[in-house]
């Protein structure tokens, strides 16, 4: 298949954006709170951390996140890479990429 220039330009663009998207994931926090109970990994609570660079995840200050969850900092904090998030902003760039693609077409490409 031969791509014409804006076709070329649209894809450059694209990848780009995937590149931006996979080094600059969603984030999420996870507590498991500890309330005197034996099984503590059966309550497992998720609040989104925003977007962070892939190589330094968002920072555990147990204040804060004991106000974002309202446990008073009391608890096992973890973060962790949204994952369903990702594969949506993925998939969606995918539908996106794709269609431009399609609308920059012309007849003798």
């Amino acid at each position: 298949m031969n791509m014409n220039q804006k076709q070329k330009k649209w894809l450059s663009i694209c990848l780009s954006a995937f590149l931006l998207i996979g080094i600059y994931p969603p984030w999420n926090y996870v507590v498991y709170p500890t309330l005197g109970m034996e099984n503590v990994e059966t309550i497992r609570i998720i609040r989104a951390a925003g977007y962070h660079l892939i190589f330094t995840s968002p920072s555990l200050d147990r204040k804060v996140l004991g106000t974002l969850f309202g446990n008073n900092g009391t608890g096992i904090f973890e973060v962790e890479i949204d994952l369903t998030r990702l594969a949506i902003h993925l998939v969606i760039m995918l539908i996106v990429a794709a269609l431009g693609t399609l609308i920059f077409k012309t007849d003798d490409s």
